[in-house]
């Protein structure tokens, strides 16, 4: 459960730090921001408030990196933490100055990560496509974003594997 002060700082649209746990003898640092959406679908608020869906034309963005032990602990940090849950946000900007996630959407999964998920319509859990193929998304935090974002043109099927053509895809309310 997300603390008031976390959704409070979420909503400056500054990069925070969510959480920390050890892996392979590194800290695993994980990054939030709320970020404005493509124009398109679910993203678009107009949408998204004639669909229920809360935050529209908003969205939550992570993405995770590495860091040594002894730099963690010199900046302060618990290596096993959930900093949504704490009372107080910590700002990645008080660490790395001004940063931003940048959010890359293409049809290629990260070959790095064996379970990549496709984004998904979150109110049918179809998988969004474009010119038939699932879409991804990858994040990295950097100085300034230049966010690339693909509008889908269809949907496959979660349940059969099948592509639905984008007159099918068009009505649906949770894109983006």
């Amino acid at each position: 459960m997300y603390s008031q002060a976390f959704l409070d700082a979420l909503n400056t649209g500054e990069v925070l730090i969510r959480k920390t746990w050890m892996r392979k003898g590194k800290v695993s640092v994980q990054f939030m921001q709320q970020i404005e959406g493509p124009s398109s679908g679910g993203s678009n608020k107009f949408v998204a408030m004639n669909n229920g869906i809360e935050n529209g034309g908003r969205q939550r963005v992570t993405t995770i990196m590495s860091v040594l032990p002894n730099v963690i602990a010199s900046w302060g940090l618990n290596p096993e933490k959930d900093y949504f849950s704490e009372n107080k946000a910590v700002f990645a900007s008080t660490i790395y100055g001004d940063c931003d996630i940048e959010v890359t959407e293409n049809t290629t999964p990260n070959p790095y990560m064996a379970d990549h998920q496709p984004k998904i319509n979150p109110v049918t859990g179809d998988i969004l496509a474009f010119d038939g193929q699932p879409i991804y998304r990858h994040t990295q935090l950097v100085e300034e974003a230049n966010n690339q974002f693909i509008k889908h043109n269809g949907v496959i099927d979660a349940e059969t594997g099948e592509l639905i053509e984008a007159e099918s895809a068009a009505d649906s309310p949770a894109i983006g």
